[in-house]
């Protein structure tokens, strides 16, 4: 959209050719090399005193935050335009940098968690070493599946070769492509973000046909999207295999510190609630007149929008929107705008999808999306806007202590998009939009609750599939039909070019098994919400105070000393009854 801003990245370098970038990364890389000399094969317990350690701690952090910073630059200028060659061998050139300082300090946490257990308990509780308690303590469930020193340096290296290249090959090729649109007479090329716009506008064959294109463009390429993530499979399960673990989801549980048990009865309260988000689609299909959706019409708009937002407009309602909340919430957000930090425009080869990308706490967060100015868009802007509030309030913490667990990075940004949603429902200017931004909120849960489910219910089988043999197109695009069916039911019509979905899904490709952190994440932050309106700003501060934590306690525990219970599946049972009052109102809105 016109007007939309870019962002300004020269607060960390001032281009793609600044010298300080390889500054930072070579110095980060002596003293990287340096460190290893200083305390290779001396973190034993033989003669490791805690303050020792402590500094060791301390120096290891510093050498990653000034290593993250050209890497994190890198990945934000590639991200920006994917078909620059300049831009991508940039990224791979620090990637790989980035790599060795990897390997000159993989062998410190390696040391640390090969110590006896109740030596790391000792050295936890000791009291210049407080603030990494959890951290040395997180090391103890690890101790199993961690390999040895060579052997991960084997697995760090290979991946640049590995599951990285794929990764890009599939990043530039998704980038590459462009998708003929046909609109008021006129064919024009247009991305996956474009795409995304015309399955919101109100033309029912615009939208039917744009999806159709879109994903047999997708399927003429099936057979390189089915090599990578064959091949990503592949190395995933080799490494599983290797370390031990029980099961392909056992990895992103040890990262998020939850047991199998929760999440399995999360996603399976998940799908007894699958009859609550078919009752809207059936709703939705009766409010455009249709017998039933079809997949192209479930973003379909159920008022035409006669207007469209100014980046502008949207940034005053986001930020009058925090500022009745609490003053850091508004403060953090006003800085991400002021400084530029937000790239809205639309363009070929840009990064597909929204982000919001922070590396080391000293570092300001930057958020990627593509605002076209219709009401999803601000949604899109508080939800990334949440990620960064949610890092800059964990940037008190140190770099061990800083990056969220999955199942709560998702969290802040479901529980802004609550604060916006309520708060345009509130504005005189959006009444005659009631329906329109409820319903806009329950397809935001479908996405980010029910769908989530699917992405991970099919990953799940796709894994289990794969360890059998080598999967063809047709292989993985049966189970993505299946899985599909078991949340839409005979209330969505799935086209036959709708076989190629998982193609569009990066999160299988960069981030394994990372889906269901959405599941969790967005139902707590519905409940999160809920106590807001319940108990008002005693409660708020418990939010701030979940948020700020970082990775410096268990997740569960941090919800455990606010009286939230996830192992409980009533906790679960919570959220969707308030998403079944939402519905309850769509339904009444048809009579």
């Amino acid at each position: 959209m016109k007007n939309s801003p870019s962002w300004n990245l020269s607060e960390i370098y001032r281009g793609a050719e600044d010298p300080e970038l390889y500054k930072d990364l070579n110095a980060a890389y002596v003293r990287a090399v340096s460190f290893c000399l200083s305390y290779k094969d001396k973190i034993d317990d033989t003669a490791l005193d805690a303050r020792t350690l402590c500094s060791a701690i301390k120096e290891y952090e510093s050498i990653h935050e000034q290593g993250l910073k050209p890497k994190v630059f890198a990945f934000l200028i590639y991200s920006s335009n994917t078909l620059d060659n300049k831009y991508q061998s940039l990224f791979q050139d620090v990637s790989e940098k980035w790599h060795k300082i990897l390997n000159e300090t993989a062998f410190f946490i390696l040391e640390l968690t090969a110590l006896p257990e109740t030596l790391l308990s000792e050295l936890a509780s000791h009291p210049c070493l407080s603030d990494y308690r959890h951290f040395l303590l997180r090391l103890i469930p690890k101790k199993p599946y961690t390999l040895s020193l060579e052997e991960e340096k084997i697995i760090k290296t290979k991946e640049l070769s590995g599951k990285q290249a794929f990764a890009l090959l599939y990043d530039e090729l998704i980038g590459s492509l462009s998708f003929p649109v046909e609109i008021n007479g006129k064919i024009r090329q247009s991305g996956i973000d474009q795409i995304r716009h015309v399955l919101q506008l109100p033309d029912p064959l615009l939208r039917e046909k744009t999806l159709d294109i879109y994903l047999h463009r997708l399927g003429e390429h099936e057979i390189v999207f089915k090599n990578i993530i064959n091949a990503l499979m592949l190395d995933y399960h080799q490494e599983e295999r290797i370390r031990g673990f029980s099961s392909p989801m056992h990895n992103m549980h040890l990262l998020n510190e939850v047991n199998e048990e929760m999440i399995e009865t999360m996603m399976m309260v998940t799908e007894e609630n699958y009859p609550l988000i078919r009752r809207y689609f059936r709703t939705k299909a009766e409010l455009l007149g249709l017998k039933r959706l079809k997949v192209s019409d479930i973003f379909a708009p159920l008022q035409e929008e006669t207007f469209h937002i100014t980046f502008k407009d949207a940034t005053e309602i986001v930020l009058d929107a925090l500022k009745g909340l609490d003053p850091v919430f508004y403060s953090i957000a006003s800085d991400l705008f002021k400084k530029k930090r937000i790239d809205a425009e639309t363009r070929k080869g840009k990064l597909n999808g929204a982000f919001c990308k922070c590396g080391p706490p000293s570092q300001a967060p930057y958020i990627s999306m593509a605002y076209s100015g219709n009401i999803k868009d601000i949604i899109t802007l508080a939800h990334e806007l949440g990620h960064g509030i949610h890092y800059r309030l964990a940037s008190k913490q140190s770099y061990l202590n800083f990056e969220p667990r999955p199942v709560i990075a998702e969290t802040a940004s479901t529980f802004f998009e609550l604060v916006i949603n309520a708060h345009l429902l509130e504005k005189d200017e959006f009444q005659d939009w009631k329906y329109r931004l409820v319903a806009s909120q329950i397809e935001g849960f479908y996405i980010t609750i029910f769908r989530q489910n699917v992405l991970t219910r099919f990953e799940l089988s796709m894994h289990n599939l794969r360890r059998d043999h080598r999967l063809t197109g047709e292989e993985i695009s049966n189970i993505w039909r299946e899985e599909n069916y078991r949340l839409f039911g005979e209330t969505v019509e799935i086209t036959p070019a709708c076989k190629w979905g998982w193609i569009s899904i990066p999160h299988f490709i960069h981030l394994p098994f990372y889906c269901y952190s959405y599941i969790f994440g967005n139902l707590l932050a519905i409940i999160l919400y809920q106590n807001y309106i319940d108990y008002g700003w005693n409660f708020l501060e418990k939010v701030i105070e979940i948020l700020s934590g970082g990775s410096s306690r268990p997740s569960i525990q941090i919800l455990n000393e606010i009286g939230l219970d996830p192992q409980n599946r009533s906790f679960w049972e919570k959220a969707f009854d308030y998403i079944g009052r939402m519905v309850d109102f769509m339904e009444k809105s048809k009579r």
